[in-house]
């Protein structure tokens, strides 16, 4: 293969992949569990320290715990991604803030000391971690790169009581639903796509009848 190919394909699948880690921490954040499924082959492993299993499992058990996360918002930095062939190892570091609802399976979970159980029961908490997806990606011909395994890494996390938060009503507030405003946004797209697809279409040069055809 000529270096320059290499090159540019070595350079399409660090982006694809980075795409697969940014739709992920997006389906996580809407509760679109169908894209976060697709993130993954069907074979995959994912260890989330208190959850290990594959991609449908694995939404199972999120979708449990996120019924009771009113905010949830991941941000990812630093990736790191050393493609082989049809193989990367993939490193990305994330932020991830989460708000509790009081008494919820979340809380129940992550809460171990009663003084904090007691309190959260009413006020709800706030999770902030810091941490690590360690992946191995394999790119298959039908789908495409997707995550083989993954390991998440805790490196700092924090509770605390929502007590006392600001009020936030006065700004456009997200909400954990596919459909938000970036969705809108999307939907835009594709119709100025569309409408410009069916205006060059309509503009295309009809050849008149009797006329030799080129």
């Amino acid at each position: 293969m000529d270096p320059g190919d290499e090159a540019v394909r070595a350079l399409v699948a660090r982006a694809e992949i980075e795409q697969v880690v940014l739709k992920y921490c997006r389906g996580v954040d809407r509760q679109d569990w169908n894209l976060v499924r697709s993130c993954y082959h069907a074979d995959a492993v994912d260890n989330h320290g208190s959850f290990i299993g594959g991609p449908d499992s694995l939404v199972e058990w999120m979708q449990s715990r996120h019924a009771s996360i009113d905010v949830c918002v991941h941000f990812v930095g630093n990736v790191l991604i050393d493609v082989h062939g049809d193989e990367a190892a993939v490193e990305s570091y994330y932020m991830a803030y989460q708000e509790l609802a009081p008494g919820g399976v979340a809380v129940k979970a992550l809460t171990r000391d009663r003084e904090t159980l007691e309190e959260s029961a009413t006020t709800g908490l706030q999770l902030r971690m810091l941490g690590r997806y360690v992946d191995w990606f394999e790119r298959r011909d039908e789908v495409g790169w997707r995550i083989a395994h993954r390991q998440v890494v805790i490196e700092s996390g924090h509770l605390e009581s929502l007590i006392g938060q600001q009020d936030w009503n006065l700004f456009q507030r997200g909400d954990r639903t596919p459909n938000d405003h970036y969705k809108a946004l999307q939907q835009r797209l594709r119709t100025a796509r569309g409408v410009r697809q069916q205006l060059g279409a309509s503009h295309e040069v009809q050849p008149q009848s009797g006329l030799p055809h080129a």
